[in-house]
Parts: structure tokens; sequence; C-alpha cells
């Protein structure tokens, strides 16, 4: 009786498995590919957590905490811990990342977060029609998220993260807002499974009127992405390994692949591929009494730049 369970545990698994590869492909297919460009919202996700980026990037099937209501917010269900965390990275051309992020469980099967992003560039040097400095301008990127999560059975979460956004650029603003779906599944010990459809419709509302004489409404659409991932845990849950897939319309199929390895309890080291760009990271874990601090870090190579670039992030579980 036990190993016919555990069989059809297993074949639940393979199917839930097929079923939610289906969907990424179903809902993907959906995009004709229109090559690598930018688009509304790139820059919100860039990834403002640490181990992720160590990782490649492969983390829709690894979220955990209050990073996961960006990444896939149907795993803060399946973590049963509060949290707060702080994430910020310098990028070159005086760029900026940050994220604060907090999580709390909801009894029985529940979780509920909060977040911010930020995108944002400073010192720009305006100049008028004579070349002559005019004061510094700046580029702020904002998303302020409130997700949910709950768990549909034991080894199955959803979860919807809705996200209101504002971009002030110089003396103009524009206000929208979108929302994030997830699955997050533990079909079977030691493997996960994850799948996030972000900005369902999101887009940026401009208003010019303010600004110039025949200002006009214009509409700044964020194109929807899809992301399918699959992690394991090896050598007796030392190592975890991880794969996401990635399209949106603006792009063709991205790959992110990821290791993770425990040296020792309180650190971990990390590798990944980013399509072909390699990334590294590690992290340091410290008990204090009944609580716990996570200081992750990453070094990746921004895509814009090519240069490398850093980020920390901290984790304050309690």
């Amino acid at each position: 009786m036990v190993r016919t369970s555990q069989g059809l545990i297993k074949s639940g698994a393979l199917a839930l498995f097929g079923l939610m590869l289906a969907i990424f492909l179903g809902v993907a297919g959906l995009w004709a590919d229109e090559g690598d460009a930018g688009w509304a919202g790139a820059a919100l996700r860039m990834g403002t957590d640490a181990r992720a980026l160590g990782m490649g990037g492969a983390y829709v099937s690894l979220a955990h905490g209050a990073s996961a209501i960006g990444w896939n917010p149907a795993a803060i269900s399946h973590h049963r811990i509060r949290e707060v965390t702080f994430s910020y990275s310098q990028l070159p051309w005086d760029r900026r990342l940050a994220y604060t992020g907090a999580v709390i469980p909801v009894e029985p099967t529940a979780g509920l977060g909060l977040a911010w992003m930020h995108a944002g560039v400073g010192d720009i040097v305006g100049r008028d029609h004579n070349g002559q400095p005019t004061g510094e301008l700046t580029s702020s990127e904002n998303a302020f998220c409130l997700a949910f999560s709950v768990k549909m059975a034991p080894f199955l979460s959803a979860g919807l993260s809705m996200k209101y956004l504002y971009y002030k650029l110089v003396d103009t603003s524009a206000t929208g807002f979108g929302f994030d779906v997830g699955l997050f599944s533990s079909p079977i010990s030691n493997l996960n499974l994850g799948l996030l459809v972000q900005d369902l419709n999101a887009k940026y509302t401009w208003d010019t009127e303010k600004v110039w004489d025949k200002g006009t409404t214009t509409y700044d659409e964020f194109p929807v992405n899809t992301r399918f991932g699959a992690s394991y845990l090896l050598l007796q849950e030392r190592l975890t390994v991880a794969a996401d897939l990635e399209k949106n319309h603006k792009q063709g199929l991205k790959t992110h692949l990821g290791a993770e390895f425990s040296v020792h309890p309180v650190l971990m080291l990390r590798a990944g591929l980013e399509e072909s760009t390699p990334t590294f990271g590690a992290s340091l874990i410290k008990p204090i009494s009944t609580n716990t601090v996570h200081l992750d870090y990453a070094l990746f190579f921004d895509s814009v730049t090519e240069e490398s670039s850093h980020i920390f992030t901290l984790h304050f579980q309690f």
C-alpha cells in the first residue's frame, strides 16, 4: 500500500510538472518573438536579490521569504516564517537598484507580503540649448507590491502580487497598475517547481499636458513575461541545482542556470549562467538567539555596459 501511494504521488508529480511546462509553453507561445529589445518596466525585472542573481536568475522554483514577492509570490505560503529583506545594488552609469520587503505567515495555510522595488538614475547634468548646465536630472521607477499566497494542497501553492507603478522622469510622471500570478510546488522530496506570469495589465500612463502646451496622454505597456523553473537537492541536500526558462514578446527564449553548495552551516557558495554570462555569489548565515540573519552577495555582469556589478541582500528572519 505504501509503495502504491508513493507511485501515485510520483505519477501525480510528473503530471503536474508536465502541466506547468505546458502552461509555460502555451502562454509564451502567445507572443511572437520580436528579438531582444528594451521595454517598459525592464529595469524592475533586472533582479533585486543577491541569492537569485548569484545563481544566474534561476530562482522561480527557489524563491524564499520576502524576495518571493518579486520572484514568485506563490512561495510566500510555502515557507512558514516571518522575514524582512533589504537589498541594494549600485550599477554603472550611476544607476541603482533597491528593494525592501516583508512577509508574514497567515494561519493556517496562507502568507502575506509587502514590498517596494526601486530603480533609478542620478547625477545627470541638464543643459539648455546653449549647452549651459541647468541642474541635475533624475529618473526614478518604483513598484509598490501587495502579495498574497495560499496552499491549495500540501505540495502546491498559488500566489498573486498586485503592483502600483510610479515613474518619475525629470518633471514628468506616470502611474500604472499590474499584477503577477504564480504557482509553486514540491511534489516529491527535494524537487521544487515554479511558474510565474509577470506584469499582467501593467502599463504606464503618461500625461504631458502639465509640461507642454500641446501635451497628450500616452500609454507604455509592459510585455507579459513568463518564467518556468525547476530545482533539485543533491548530495544529502548540500547541493542545489536549478534552471529557469523565460519568455516575452520583446525577447527570445532566455535560459538561467544556477547551483548552490553548502560549504558549512554558516557559508553558502553559488555560481550560475544567465544565458552565457557567468554569475557568482555567497551567503553568510548567523543565528542570533531565536532569529537568523542572512547576508547575501552576488557578482554579475550588467546587461547594458557588460561591466561587473555587485549586489548585497540582508534577510532578517524571526
